[in-house]
């Protein structure tokens, strides 16, 4: 699409430009900008429609009509605590078709400069039978994206690199008295699984959310993710499931390196809630047997799928797939993606001009991070420049 386009004009410099700014800060001046940049980044990915504008509204205390995303949208806030810390919260609305935006806002750089990074990828519960294949197509998107980033931070910055490996030292493998440590790999950051509109889900039947429940619990510890329901109903509806929100999201930002205090909730009749590395296969038990088994390709399924095989097929029985249901993982694999398949009715000018368009909606996004970057420097320089005591004379 035209994104990745632009985007793969520009890697090569971009590149060139990480390189160079690592040559420039030696190891003990990362790791002392890594402590005290007071940079918070968490990113919104998932099915379409399910809330992430809401969430981010919410978490902020925005009020007023919110509107649906295009693209990769960014909004921020302060902490309350202090105005030193900046919240940066960064939405990509649409499918997976628009996976190659990720890598405007999970950058290397970002890994190792910023106090934590959070992935929040939401589900939509009140579409049930698309909640399994979106959440594992996401999570290998996510884990892709984290790998390459990782890659490219050891090879162009090895101290920095060193400095991120410290970090999310809790997030490189499950604790080691865990019974599943050697069958799970985490994606390496903190990754939250939010399961949206529980408020319309709970109105299902018994086995259904059972199935839900077990089946999101299996997807999130396999990929060492946490797991929360959520609601998206207006402000003052819901406050229990808001707050779970909330707490988990605030846990995964600040102290991200300490347990969550709060207890796991693993009851399917009541609303989830799965810090990271406090579930195992154990527990989750084994999907309900149905007729029929997930239809192996190419003669034999390996890896994820073949593990997933038994859940998938539970799914599709208790979910049956909408004739009409959007799937975005059928749409990838035809080759072309929406807007592919659309701009191929346009003469090449017309490409061209939408393309330029991106180029400066890019620079736009460019343009803001930096302001921001360049207030939060002054503020604090500000800060000190008060905080310095007055020479006798």
């Amino acid at each position: 699409d035209i994104w990745s386009i632009v985007l793969k004009e520009r890697a090569e410099a971009e590149m060139a430009a990480l390189g160079n700014a690592a040559a420039e800060v030696d190891g003990k001046e990362a790791s002392k900008e890594t402590q005290t940049s007071g940079d918070y980044t968490s990113l919104f990915v998932g099915s379409r429609s399910a809330g992430k504008s809401t969430l981010i509204a919410r978490y902020l205390d925005k009020s007023g009509e919110i509107k649906p995303s295009t693209g990769l949208e960014y909004s921020y806030g302060r902490r309350a605590k202090t105005v030193k810390d900046t919240i940066h919260m960064w939405e990509l609305a649409g499918s997976a078709s628009l996976a190659s935006l990720f890598e405007i806002c999970l950058t290397p750089d970002s890994l190792a400069k910023d106090n934590s990074v959070v992935i929040l990828l939401t589900l939509d519960l009140s579409e049930p039978s698309t909640v399994l294949d979106a959440g594992v197509r996401w999570l290998d998107i996510i884990r892709a994206r984290v790998d390459q980033c990782v890659r490219d931070l050891e090879k162009a910055q090895p101290a920095a690199y060193e400095t991120f490996k410290k970090k999310y030292a809790h997030y490189s493998s499950l604790p080691k008295e865990h019974s599943n440590k050697d069958l799970v790999r985490p994606i390496g950051i903190p990754v939250v699984v939010v399961g949206t509109k529980y408020d319309i889900f709970q109105d299902q039947d018994s086995e259904k959310r059972k199935l839900m429940s077990k089946a999101l619990r299996f997807v999130a510890h396999s990929y060492g993710a946490a797991l929360v329901y959520a609601s998206t109903r207006e402000a003052g509806h819901d406050t229990g499931l808001s707050n779970n929100f909330r707490n988990i999201l605030t846990h995964y930002l600040f102290h991200h390196a300490a347990a969550y205090s709060r207890p796991a909730v693993s009851d399917y009749a009541k609303p989830l809630v799965i810090p990271y590395a406090t579930d195992s296969f154990e527990s989750i038990g084994q999907p309900p047997a149905v007729s029929g088994s997930a239809k192996p390709q190419n003669g034999k399924l390996t890896g994820m799928a073949a593990v997933l095989a038994p859940w998938r097929s539970a799914f599709q029985y208790m979910f049956p797939p909408k004739n009409d249901e959007y799937n975005d993982d059928e749409n990838l694999n035809e080759g072309l993606t929406e807007f592919e398949a659309e701009s191929s009715k346009y003469p090449e000018s017309t490409i061209d001009m939408i393309k330029a368009e991106k180029e400066r909606e890019l620079e736009r996004q460019k343009r803001e991070m930096e302001r921001i970057r360049q207030r939060e420097q002054l503020h604090m320089a500000n800060a000190a420049l008060k905080k310095k005591p007055v020479p006798a004379h």
